[in-house]
Formats: C-alpha cells, sequence, structure tokens
C-alpha cells in the first residue's frame, strides 16, 4: 500500500501533509516529554535536514510548546509547513518569527517563498525589499523579488534587479538566465542573445531546462 495512500486513509479529505503530521504527532510528543525546547528544536532541524518534515513540525511545535519565545523555531515551523505544502499555515508562523527578530533575511525570503507560491506576488516584493533593507545586495533577495516583479509584468524593475544581482557577483547564472528572459520579453533581441550565451557558456547540466529554453530562444531570435 503506497504511504500516501494509507495517510490519506488516516485521515479522509485532508491533505498529506496534514495527516503525516497528524500521524507523527502523538511519538513525538511522548518522547518530548523528558527533552528541553532547546532539544526539541534541534532534533526538529536533524528531522528536516533528513527530508522528514512531518517529524520536523511536530519536533518544532513541541519547542514551541515549551518555549514559544525563540524566532528559529517559530522560522523552523514555517519551514516545515512549507515542504508540507502548508503555504498559508507557514506565512503564520514566519510572521511570528519575524515579529521576535525582523532583522532575520531569511525568514523574510522564506515568507517570499510561501507568498510566491500562492501567487501573492506583490506581498513577494514586498518581502525581498525588506530582506534588502537588512542586507542590500543579497543576491538571493534580488533573484527572488526580480522574479515576483517578472510575474508582475514589471520588467524594467525586474530587469534592474537582475542587473542589481549580476554587478554583486557576475557569477551568478540564475539571474543571468532571468536577465536574458527579461530581455527577450522587452524585444531586445540583440541583448537577449548576448546573456543567453553568456549563460550557456557557464550553466551547469543541472539547470538543463533553463539550458533547453536558452538554446531555442537563441535559435529563434538569430533566425533571419
Amino acid at each position: 500500500e503506497r504511504a500516501e495512500e494509507r495517510l490519506r486513509a488516516l485521515a479522509p479529505g485532508a491533505p498529506a501533509g496534514v495527516a503525516q503530521a497528524e500521524e507523527a504527532a502523538p511519538a513525538i510528543a511522548a518522547e518530548a516529554a523528558a527533552l528541553t525546547a532547546a532539544e526539541c528544536e534541534k532534533r526538529g532541524a536533524l528531522s528536516f535536514g533528513r527530508g522528514q518534515f512531518d517529524e520536523a513540525l511536530g519536533w518544532y511545535e513541541q519547542a514551541l510548546a515549551k518555549d514559544p519565545a525563540g524566532p528559529a523555531r517559530w522560522a523552523g515551523k514555517g519551514e516545515s509547513l512549507r515542504a508540507l505544502g502548508r503555504h498559508e499555515e507557514a506565512l503564520a508562523a514566519y510572521d511570528e518569527a519575524l515579529a521576535r527578530d525582523p532583522r532575520d533575511v531569511t525568514s523574510w525570503l522564506n515568507k517570499a517563498a510561501a507568498l510566491d507560491h500562492l501567487a501573492r506576488h506583490e506581498e513577494t516584493v514586498a518581502c525581498c525589499d525588506r530582506a534588502l533593507d537588512i542586507a542590500p545586495n543579497h543576491l538571493p533577495a534580488l533573484n527572488a523579488g526580480g522574479l515576483a516583479l517578472l510575474a508582475l509584468g514589471r520588467l524594467e524593475p525586474a530587469l534592474r534587479a537582475f542587473d542589481q544581482a549580476l554587478l554583486t557577483d557576475p557569477h551568478f547564472v540564475l539571474a543571468r538566465f532571468n536577465k536574458a528572459c527579461v530581455e527577450d520579453r522587452l524585444g531586445r533581441p540583440a541583448d537577449a542573445v548576448r546573456s543567453f550565451q553568456q549563460f550557456l557558456a557557464v550553466a551547469p547540466p543541472a539547470l538543463a531546462n533553463q539550458i533547453q529554453h536558452a538554446r531555442a530562444r537563441q535559435q529563434a531570435l538569430e533566425s533571419p
């Protein structure tokens, strides 16, 4: 029997991520009784690192039940929820983390990622801007903000974000690809071809989808 089907049978109508967490909770609660909040938090991080997101959520919830003051515990809960596909709940956890540490760049970016998944792109941009207020030229914030601007059709601001990322790190491969895509959409074929060529010269094999797109667009733009 497939694990996901078994979990759905345990909680009919509930998302698999909810069922997984509910199944893991009793055993975690029993084990956590003799542990401190810090020890529970550490186990949450270890479970998350192993990809056991349901267990990670359980451990972070136990840590928060013992001591809700730590922003890292709320952030860990948010990441676990997001990994389980529970993005709305993840947003609430990130807000708790940021209420306790508003200068946590990682939590701003994780919140941005959850918002982006929900297609709330204006809010995604706002979170990336907050991260950049704290850490100017932060590459993931520039890239994520640029992608959200691109999704909103705000092409010139998106291009500025990717250009800023490349000024900070000329070897930032994803920003090079994203810059080329924006130039393509702006109807600047010469610029787009040059950027696609620069991307293809350094792109690692792991970016197979981007490589395929770049080759196809370069060929199309260079065709008479």
